[in-house]
């Protein structure tokens, strides 16, 4: 296959940590003397190495995205900031609150069959929802089977899920179960509906670029740190403050235009 573009930096790591593994398997089976990835040095890129998607392009993301249930998915990980593993385990009745346009992240043990769900640092935290993405989630609600309980599963996903999940346990194996477990294929979808909206980057373009471009632009608006460290669930200040650092231009040339105006007569 030709490509037109180079590999990303993201993607040749991502290629290089694989080749790793599959040459220590190799090693370890006694296929290979030795692993020829051993003295390549395989640095790990910088965490901010990742696109944000700015308001023009998540409008153009949500037209492009034909299904309902990944546009409120979409919806709710751009405009409240949510975790993937989060949003994938709303439940209507528990975490949707449409009276006060909140959504809520609590823990929730398993029962009846259903997996549990862990928050992720043990921060519950309850987050406004901007009244677009609350029209998609009323929208999904008068559309959904009223006897699942989750925002975002089909009833044959859950049933797969349900059946996985009893697995798990007899197993003795639910205490390695993760959130995104739950679904897979997100990230695949997700950059099919990107390429449709022409949003292209060399840099990292996953789902979870919704969740921080959500904190990006809530740093961009002024919110301070503490406030935006609540929304997000972070335990850690400084997680939050690299959303300060990246701040966009448009609002670089806004604060030099502040500190112009404190000479003017």
């Amino acid at each position: 296959m030709n490509r037109k573009e180079p590999l990303s930096d993201y993607s040749r790591l991502k290629h290089l940590k694989n080749s790793q593994v599959i040459f220590n398997f190799a090693v370890k089976s006694h296929y290979l003397r030795s692993n020829p990835f051993t003295d390549i040095s395989i640095s790990d890129l910088s965490k901010d190495d990742w696109h944000y998607i700015n308001p023009k392009e998540f409008n153009a993301l949500i037209k492009n995205t034909p299904d309902l249930r990944l546009k409120a998915l979409y919806a709710v990980m751009y405009g409240a900031g949510l975790r993937f593993g989060e949003a994938i385990h709303l439940w209507w009745d528990k975490n949707i609150d449409f009276i006060n346009s909140q959504i809520h992240i609590k823990k929730r043990k398993s029962k009846n069959g259903f997996p549990l769900f862990r928050v992720k640092d043990h921060q519950d935290r309850s987050i406004d929802c901007p009244s677009w993405a609350m029209a998609l989630l009323k929208e999904l609600r008068e559309k959904s089977n009223s006897h699942n309980p989750y925002v975002f599963l089909t009833e044959e996903r859950l049933k797969r899920i349900k059946k996985k999940w009893a697995k798990w346990q007899k197993d003795g194996k639910q205490d390695k179960w993760k959130n995104s477990t739950m679904v897979n294929n997100t990230n695949r979808n997700f950059t099919v509906h990107c390429k449709n909206a022409q949003i292209v980057s060399s840099d990292r373009l996953s789902v979870h670029c919704l969740r921080k471009s959500y904190g990006t632009n809530l740093a961009n608006l002024g919110t301070p740190v503490h406030t935006l460290k609540e929304l997000m669930g972070h335990s850690s200040i400084a997680t939050t403050m690299k959303f300060y650092i990246s701040v966009s231009d448009a609002n670089k040339k806004k604060a030099v235009r502040g500190l112009e105006g404190l000479m003017e007569e």
